[in-house]
């Protein structure tokens, strides 16, 4: 791993310490869009949760036994997007180039693969071979076979990522490299929280129902600290949570060599990109927080 590539890490380590979520339980039956109307304009939105630490407090305030109560967490067909994050974030049905098969009615998939000239959602369990790209959007084909999760480990090691597609262009040339045969790509359907902010743990581990139709597109925490999908408008208790004001100061320090391709003489604008892709990485990762990058100098003896 670059020097760079160190810094974000370090960054997105510190930042995830910074969110903190406190959570307030609500006894009135609402619907999952009236709970969520609800936590907005008394709190900060339905409750989502980020890490295992937010989670203990979540479980803290439903109490022993477990009050059952809708949560922020919710899916559409419209959450399809890439594993790189700063490409296009399609919808299922939008009118730019893929072409869907669209899979038996009541069914529902979480990857996807490329298969002639077309998406095909799959169970991200299933093993195909795969196609990995390099940052300059160059395919290769790994004939091993492997499930989603581990095809997207693989490449991320070995490449930049699985295969991302822009183009019609892009969508040939992967065409003709795999000639024919279903492979997967780097195209998942995320779950996301009310907040807007990602699901980021894996759905095929979590428990209860999934269903394509709309009226499992919802869901809440259970008796059983399990997260069930049901019913949109089925009215119950839920659970809000309000964003805490907080200030953190984090300083990192970078060593700029004499390899920097923007040369040492034009070290302003070589700080400027730098801050620029931190604050990118930084706006996917937290979206719903303000932060501040500023640029200190450190005079060092030649």
């Amino acid at each position: 791993m670059g020097l760079f590539g160190l810094i974000l890490l370090t960054g997105f380590w510190a930042l995830d310490c910074s969110v903190i979520h406190e959570y307030h339980f609500v006894n009135l039956l609402l619907t999952w869009d009236e709970a969520k109307a609800y936590c907005r304009s008394s709190y900060s939105d339905l409750a989502s949760v980020h890490s295992d630490e937010e989670q203990k407090l979540l479980y803290q305030v439903a109490g022993t036994p477990i009050s059952k109560g809708w949560i922020g967490l919710h899916h559409t067909r419209n959450n399809w997007s890439w594993t790189l994050e700063d490409n296009h974030l399609y919808s299922y049905e939008d009118g730019t180039f893929e072409k869907w098969v669209d899979p038996p009615p009541g069914t529902y998939k979480q990857c996807g693969s490329f298969i002639i000239d077309q998406w095909s959602q799959m169970n991200c369990s299933e093993a195909l071979n795969f196609v990995c790209q390099n940052a300059d959007f160059k395919y290769f084909l790994i004939e091993r076979m492997m499930d989603w999760n581990k095809a997207l480990e693989y490449c991320r090691i070995n490449y930049t990522d699985l295969a991302n597609i822009r183009s019609e262009t892009d969508k040939s040339d992967l065409a003709n490299l795999v000639d024919g045969q279903r492979v997967w790509i780097g195209l998942h359907n995320r779950w996301r929280w009310s907040d807007v902010s990602i699901f980021t743990l894996h759905t095929d581990a979590l428990p209860g129902i999934i269903s394509m139709r709309d009226q499992f597109k919802c869901v809440f925490l259970n008796v059983s600290q399990s997260l069930v999908f049901n019913n949109c408008s089925l009215q119950q208790p839920f659970y809000c949570h309000k964003v805490l004001k907080q200030t953190r100061r984090l300083m990192v320090k970078i060593r700029i060599g004499m390899s920097s391709p923007y040369g040492l003489e034009d070290s302003t604008n070589l700080h400027q990109v730098i801050l620029k892709q931190i604050h990118q990485e930084l706006s996917k990762q937290a979206p719903q927080q303000n932060f501040t990058l500023m640029w200190k100098k450190e005079l060092t003896e030649e």
